[in-house]
């Protein structure tokens, strides 16, 4: 076979150079573009490290749910009294370490900038939420609307640079009238496609 000149549009060329055990080591990957979507595989390093992305103590289990624009969680109160999310003090902190306000699905992206009323979750109760930076959300107008920046972007080639990455939810809770605040650090382990 005769070797083709390296089309720009049909493929994708990623380098990546690491230093492993001392050794100089270059990676090249390419492959064909098209519909590769990405699969993220992310590992929970705070309150507690587990290769899970929930967490369990006295008062609370929680469970995370990375997605493209949105960060879905689960969270049971496994206390004896009722407990708050105080939303307008919660907040995503990217992979440069920006702290953004977020807010959750049950406001309008309109309203992303007014305040927000804590979501209270009575005694072994869940409450099932999603967050997403409100400076991600932008009004382009027309037809489109409101548009939402990815958090974490499904295509492969953009995903592959985010091996490794570390993102973090600022999460208060109010427990007993008093605030416990918990920080929530994902790791994205591995990206693999689709």
């Amino acid at each position: 076979k005769v070797a083709r000149p390296w089309d720009p549009k049909e493929y994708a060329r990623l380098s990546r150079t690491s230093i492993d055990e001392g050794t100089l080591v270059l990676q090249n990957i390419s492959f064909k573009v098209g519909d590769v979507r990405a699969t993220y595989q992310f590992a929970l390093e705070s309150p507690a490290n587990s290769e899970r992305t929930s967490y369990d103590d006295e008062f609370i289990s929680v469970s995370l749910y990375p997605a493209e624009t949105q960060l879905g969680f689960v969270l049971r109160n496994r206390s004896s009294e009722p407990i708050k999310v105080l939303w307008d003090q919660c907040a995503y902190v990217d992979p440069l370490g920006q702290s953004l306000r977020v807010i959750h699905s049950g406001i309008r992206m309109i309203q992303k900038d007014a305040a927000m009323s804590p979501s209270v979750v009575p005694p072994g109760a869940s409450l099932k939420e999603a967050m997403t930076p409100a400076d991600y959300i932008t009004y382009v107008g027309g037809e489109a609307g409101w548009s939402v920046r990815q958090m974490f972007p499904t295509r492969f080639v953009q995903a592959l640079p985010l091996k490794g990455i570390a993102i973090s939810i600022f999460m208060p809770i109010e427990i007993k009238g008093s605030p416990h605040n918990y920080t929530f650090t994902l790791r994205a382990k591995d990206i693999i496609p689709d």
